[in-house]
């Protein structure tokens, strides 16, 4: 027998052998809150691995409150459409998340393109934990597939793609602030263009997300969306 046939063996013994006897797939410990990217989505469930169920819903305008996960990798969350044969609701998963332990973040709902005849979303798992986060907080998630810089008031910095970056607004020395995004276009010295400009609004108290995002597909061009809470 060659090696490889010697692995294959051993590891068909392997699956036989947890079919047989069963293996617990490992409970974990993990937080998150979720909010829609486009509008609120109701009836929303997941279970935990004592068999509780927990009902709740994603909303589009702020981050749900944090809820807390223990159980196997994946978390699927489901809603109930129609029934079986004996008058049973059934289960129809919506989307699926792999937390690690420990892991607090915001899932962001995003509907499937893909999924043209059924409800279904993508889970974007964003850090965010609501403790972490101080007043007048506005993070900036970069969605894009290119880096953005971000000029916010006096402050100019850089958000790489899938990366986020945070600062501080002071609505006490002004009510209003500039804010501008630019996209390096060639590797030519001073060769960003604006692609955004806009004044925002400032109040004491209040943080904001801001999703940098290319939704329309256009080159060179990005869709700003802030959530305040």
């Amino acid at each position: 027998m060659n090696i490889r046939a010697f692995f294959l063996c051993v590891g068909a013994s392997a699956l036989l052998l947890g079919s047989l006897f069963g293996q617990d797939a490992e409970n974990i410990n993990s937080q998150f809150s979720v909010l829609s990217w486009k509008r609120t989505i109701h009836d929303l469930y997941y279970e935990s691995a004592s068999g509780e169920e927990f009902k709740f819903f994603a909303p589009n305008g702020s981050p749900t409150q944090v809820y807390d996960y223990m159980g196997p990798a994946p978390l699927n969350f489901y809603k109930y459409k129609g029934v079986d044969e004996a008058g049973n609701p059934l289960r129809k998963v919506v989307a699926s998340y792999s937390p690690k332990a420990g892991d607090q973040h915001l899932l962001l709902f995003i509907p499937d393109p893909k999924s043209r005849t059924e409800e279904r979303y993508r889970l974007l798992p964003l850090d965010y934990s609501p403790e972490s986060i101080a007043e007048g907080t506005y993070r900036f998630f970069n969605l894009a597939s290119y880096p953005v810089y971000i000029r916010f008031g006096e402050e100019t910095f850089k958000v790489d793609a899938g990366r986020s970056e945070s600062i501080r607004s002071d609505p006490s020395v002004s009510d209003g602030l500039d804010v501008a995004m630019a996209l390096q276009v060639s590797e030519e010295p001073n060769s960003a263009k604006v692609v955004y400009s806009a004044g925002w609004t400032l109040k004491s108290g209040r943080s904001a997300l801001v999703f940098i995002t290319n939704d329309r597909g256009i080159k060179g061009r990005i869709d700003v969306k802030r959530i305040y809470f």
